[in-house]
């Protein structure tokens, strides 16, 4: 086997929140520094980090292996009795094709919003809803499988196999090794996952369950467990993994501990062949803005915005007419009249619930288009507002407009939107904050010593607001 044939399959990124360290960029350069083709994510619970590691790794002409690690409920996802249902098993599924990745998202989506008790949690019935198109790796020591292999439970270890092959497919499970000496009861695992691998015809594969890149990293994710746990660094009974190396091991490492079972090595390229996920980002999904028969999108655009116009100018200049008209036009050329209207939609609709709407923020404010709309309330011309700083056709991307409800009717717009377009087209974004210098600093001081004023050292942070270094 050669070094480039293996691949790390289970890697996890700064997404598994404050569990790993490395960002997946970091961990689709760490794949490129090891001469890798491919390389696997599969991060705690949710697949916040999947596209930023897919354009990653295509950036670096390396094939991308989408997963997740998901924990299935002791009982249903809809069970949450304390001192029950906080028990789970996590299982590493990988997306085989794009079938498998759109259910990777529909078992993380039912699992945060039905099977949310401390973490998602998936069952035996989305299991089965949504296993085509996953391979299945039986995961960490305190996996259902590893945990019967542990336990020598052979009844089990067949009754899982059974079951879980029913999910994904009889070539779909694989019996996960790691080399984690350390690790209380993970030899033992291994040994027995390879028996029964013998025993019941599944196959191996051997992963590092990597949380950081490299081993000099370890020191750096102690710290961040430190600050997950609110402990002390010098505090002795504290959880910390530095025991165990969970970095991206070269190759020569992987091979010398797995030479008994090198086929568990020779597996994760087969997996990696298999896996074939292509996303698409060149285009854009709108939803269909309903306008009169015989009529289109564009046009009644235009309709809309000179009737605004109308309205917004008593005197209007050869200037403000221009600008209209170039606006729209770049508009059509775009194809986003659609986003226009419907949001000119929602936003008129708030107001004639007399629900209060903020007049626009960021580059929308530069859009006269907007302006005779009413979705923003601000002449780009009287300010000297650049329309390209929000729709610049040089660089076509979508449209970003920040607009302000009400906090406490804002649900009131999203029904509306939601009744109205479909419930399936509309979703929340998330906004990611790192922490800023003075976070950093706060945490530091609470983890490594406990003297007095550790708090007030952060406060004490002379830079001016918005140095937020990272």
């Amino acid at each position: 086997m050669r070094p480039e044939d293996f691949v790390h399959l289970h890697c996890h990124s700064t997404y598994s929140l404050l569990e790993a360290l490395p960002s997946p960029e970091e961990i689709a350069q760490r794949a490129e520094e090891l001469g890798q083709s491919a390389v696997g994510i599969a991060d705690k619970g949710f697949t916040y980090g999947l596209i930023e590691f897919y354009k990653a790794c295509k950036a670096r002409s390396i094939k991308p292996i989408l997963g997740i690690e998901v924990y299935i409920a002791a009982r249903t996802r809809n069970d949450k009795e304390s001192g029950v249902d906080a028990k789970r098993w996590p299982l590493v599924l990988l997306a085989e094709n794009n079938e498998g990745y759109r259910n990777l998202l529909e078992l993380v989506t039912k699992a945060a919003v039905e099977g949310m008790y401390y973490k998602p949690r998936v069952d035996r019935e989305l299991l089965e809803k949504y296993g085509n198109g996953l391979i299945a790796l039986s995961g960490p020591i305190s996996g259902a499988l590893p945990q019967a292999a542990l336990a020598e439970d052979g009844e089990r270890i067949r009754t899982l196999t059974k079951e879980y092959h029913s999910y994904f497919g009889k070539d779909n499970l694989y019996f996960e090794l790691m080399d984690l000496p350390s690790v209380p009861g993970q030899i033992e695992a291994n040994q027995q996952l390879i028996h029964w691998g013998k025993e019941l015809g599944v196959p191996l594969v051997a992963t590092c369950n990597a949380h950081y890149c490299r081993q000099g990293d370890a020191e750096a994710h102690d710290v961040l467990l430190c600050i997950q746990k609110n402990a002390q660094v010098g505090d002795p009974s504290r959880f910390s993994m530095r025991d165990a190396d969970y970095s991206m091991r070269p190759f020569s490492e992987m091979q010398q501990s797995f030479a008994h079972v090198p086929e568990a090595l020779e597996n994760t390229r087969s997996i990696a062949d298999r896996c074939n996920v292509e996303l698409q980002f060149s285009s854009y999904h709108i939803p269909r803005f309903p306008v009169p028969q015989g009529t289109t999108e564009s046009k009644e655009l235009r309709r809309l915005t000179e009737e605004g116009f109308v309205r917004r100018y008593l005197k209007p200049t050869q200037q403000h007419r221009e600008r209209m008209d170039y606006e729209l036009k770049i508009i059509d050329q775009v194809g986003f009249s659609g986003y226009f209207l419907i949001v000119a939609d929602f936003v008129n609709e708030a107001k004639r619930r007399s629900i209060t709407v903020g007049p626009g923020r960021g580059s929308a404010a530069g859009s006269l288009v907007s302006y005779c709309l009413g979705i923003t309330g601000l002449d780009p011309l009287e300010y000297g507002l650049l329309f390209e700083r929000f729709l610049n056709p040089e660089r076509i991307s979508m449209p970003d407009v920040d607009i302000d409800f009400a906090d406490t009717r804002r649900d009131e717009v999203l029904e509306y939107v939601r009744d109205k377009y479909g419930q399936d087209r509309v979703v929340d974004l998330y906004v990611w904050n790192a922490r800023c210098t003075c976070g950093g600093e706060r945490c530091g001081t609470r983890i490594w010593s406990p003297f007095p004023g550790d708090e007030c050292f952060g406060k004490a942070d002379s830079r001016p607001p918005g140095n937020n270094s990272r």
